[in-house]
């Protein structure tokens, strides 16, 4: 599978069951309001922290979260990006643990690529659904980062990639940040 087709079929296998979720809580609870960022404590990059759904009236509503089932997890690869090696072990979309070789003590753009994909100001167009087109959070230590990507299009992962690779990066290894056990 070429890299392009294995990241549509990453991306599409978790917006199904985004949508899915949707359509069940509008059935169930009646008002939702997908994708409302919230500033929260802890590791979340800039403390900016997007919920998959808040359902319910104003002041009274709950935060609910899409867990993915297992066909959500995917791997593959190696692929070849941007002179970087690419490999994916059982990630989901909405839960990515990148390893980077070397490891870069600072990762120079991430600042400029997480403003555009978090879309706080509703910039990105939204292409059918109930989506916003952007990442949902970011941890980024020392040594680790870990994103949601959310509803962001395709661009927002490529355009990390290359912020990798301008950073000298020469192999990238994609896992998920939220499920231990193997997939396959």
């Amino acid at each position: 599978m070429e890299f392009s087709a294995f990241l549509d079929h990453l991306r599409d296998a978790y917006l199904v069951e985004f949508e899915a979720a949707y359509e069940q809580q509008k059935s169930e609870r009646g008002a939702i309001h997908p994708e409302v960022a919230f500033e929260i404590s802890g590791d979340t990059y800039r403390h900016i922290y997007v919920v998959d759904f808040i359902a319910g009236k104003a002041g009274r509503g709950i935060a609910i979260e899409v867990n993915p089932g297992r066909q959500a997890y995917v791997s593959g690869g190696p692929f070849v990006y941007d002179g970087m090696t690419v490999s994916f072990r059982c990630a989901s979309w909405d839960g990515m643990a990148f390893a980077l070789t070397p490891v870069t003590p600072q990762l120079h753009g991430f600042e400029p690529w997480f403003d555009r994909w978090v879309n706080l100001d509703e910039q990105s167009p939204v292409v059918g659904g109930h989506h916003s087109g952007g990442i949902h959070s970011a941890v980024l230590g020392e040594r680790h980062l870990e994103v949601d990507f959310g509803t962001a299009p395709i661009d927002a992962l490529t355009g990390l990639l290359k912020i990798f690779a301008e950073n000298g990066v020469r192999e990238v290894k994609v896992a998920s940040s939220k499920t231990p056990e193997p997939c396959d």
